[in-house]
């Protein structure tokens, strides 16, 4: 039987569990708020890029908006598991070194740029590993996605478009070369 002093213990520590479990889990609700609130600021622009012209009532409109939106996420999260696909097929390969990579998918019809951007947006995505930034990844314009996914983005630029800061590839090319010349000026000072 414990003692008094054992149990005032035990009941210490299930207090300070449960306040750290209470503040990880509002810490977790803002964060999928945020998220969320990102998914929505990206769809927003998305959206922005089409123009409803034709002359519909509000509700097929907005109806068309979705369906935009899911042919968006689907044709993205397609995108994402080619790059898997052809990840998987170049590793495989490299490592029996076949040397068949390049020709085999170009037998497929796809061509070198492709594949790589393809490969390079799923590694992002591996990299960043947190579910939130991978919804976030595939809610993006494809081109922008693809831009972030380059090994010469500054993890600066990325963490801009993955926080909302930067929501299309016009915003992100002209940040890009805001810093591509404060880096040559830097380098000019020096």
């Amino acid at each position: 039987m414990a003692t008094a002093r054992e149990r005032k213990g035990v009941s210490v520590v299930s207090n300070l569990l449960s306040g750290n479990i209470g503040n990880i889990n509002k810490k977790t609700d803002n964060k999928d708020i945020e998220t969320s609130n990102n998914i929505k600021k990206i769809k927003n622009e998305i959206l922005n890029g089409y123009r409803f012209s034709f002359d519909i009532d509000n509700e097929t409109e907005q109806f068309l908006k979705e369906q935009t939106f899911k042919l968006h996420s689907v044709n993205n999260k397609m995108n994402t598991e080619l790059g898997k696909i052809f990840k998987e097929t170049q590793d495989l390969l490299a490592k029996n070194r076949y040397g068949c990579f390049r020709a085999w998918f170009e037998e497929l019809g796809f061509k070198k740029d492709s594949v790589y951007r393809y490969i390079g947006r799923y590694n992002l995505i591996v990299a960043l590993g947190d579910s939130k930034k991978v919804e976030i990844v595939e809610a993006l314009p494809i081109k922008l996605a693809y831009e972030i996914s380059k090994e010469d983005c500054s993890i600066e630029l990325r963490d801009k478009v993955l926080n909302g800061e930067i929501k299309t590839l016009q915003e992100f090319m002209e940040a890009k070369k805001l810093q591509i010349s404060h880096i040559e000026e830097a380098v000019i000072i020096e």
